[in-house]
């Protein structure tokens, strides 16, 4: 398990499975698992008994911080203490490549 992890935390060009999932199935570590068959019979060690297709009462709530909500603040209290931010924008940068279509590149 030791080589697996370790090849696995590598430079890219050693990585195992940089050529493809058959690598990661031939390690040592996986000797003996029929890929082709895992899914159709192999069965979970532990099947929840749900009440409904809704039902998330096997879902941990004790690490969410019950007290404390975002949305608990007013709007104006949130405005003046941190501006607004779109999560859906985090991390992204825009990048215009004007000298590519100039140059009919693209």
């Amino acid at each position: 398990s030791i080589h697996l992890i370790r090849s696995l935390l590598c430079d890219q060009q050693n990585r195992l499975g940089r050529n493809g999932a058959w690598e990661l199935k031939q390690h040592p570590f996986f000797s003996g698992v029929d890929w082709s068959s895992l899914r159709t019979r192999t069965r979970p060690p532990w099947i929840p008994p749900l009440s409904s297709i809704t039902d998330t009462s096997h879902f941990p709530t004790d690490e969410i911080d019950q007290n404390t909500s975002p949305f608990d603040a007013p709007a104006a209290a949130m405005a003046e203490s941190e501006p607004q931010k779109d999560l859906a924008f985090v991390g992204y940068t825009y990048k215009r490549f004007d000298m590519l279509t100039r140059k009919n590149a693209f």
